[in-house]
């Protein structure tokens, strides 16, 4: 089978979340954690009880916020299904709802997750140029299998979720030509 520019795009994709994705889960979770920490130092523990116990609808609910800690200004985002109540009516105009200084351990925190979040990128980005100049190299699944057979627990289930073509009944082509109404084969004029 060819490998065509599609499959080697699952291919790469596939290849490169086996190794990259576990830590970028992690360091999403990472950061959803860390929102909830901010939206915490934010809000004592007696402000959201306060809230929480106001009327639905009273205050605002977001499930992201804008913080700047030291000198970066970032989007946070809380975990799936969480949601929080602010009093901040400068935060829906695009304000940080917090603003921490870049020694403040949270922001220390912040610029490690960063950091790590950079370098895996990096090495994603690295991994994507070898990995494509593998695919790039061969022309059939055959010959890929052949160079890389350490790969093959990941390609294989590709190749085989790709559907075979068909292979349509062979029709003569007078029958064809008759039911189609195309003029008979004529000899050509010499």
């Amino acid at each position: 089978m060819k490998l065509t520019k599609e499959i080697k795009a699952k291919i790469a994709e596939s290849i490169l979340d086996h190794r990259f994705k576990p830590e970028e889960q992690k360091l999403k979770a990472e950061l959803g954690t860390l929102a909830v920490a901010l939206y915490n130092e934010r809000y004592s523990k007696t402000d959201r009880d306060l809230m929480a116990k106001l009327p639905v609808g009273w205050l605002p609910e977001c499930a992201e916020f804008r913080a700047r800690l030291g000198g970066s200004y970032d989007e946070f985002k809380l975990p799936e299904k969480l949601k929080f109540r602010h009093n901040d009516v400068s935060h829906r105009y695009g304000h940080p709802l917090i603003v921490l200084e870049a020694d403040h351990k949270l922001s220390i925190l912040f610029a490690n997750i960063t950091n790590r979040e950079r370098q895996v990128k990096e090495s994603r980005k690295a991994a994507e140029v070898d990995v494509w100049a593998i695919l790039n190299s061969v022309g059939t699944v055959d010959k890929l299998r052949d160079r890389w057979p350490e790969a093959l627990k990941i390609i294989d289930p590709i190749i085989a979720a790709i559907p075979k073509p068909a292979n349509l009944p062979a029709i003569p082509m007078p029958e064809l030509n008759a039911r189609l109404k195309l003029p008979p084969k004529t000899a050509k004029p010499a």
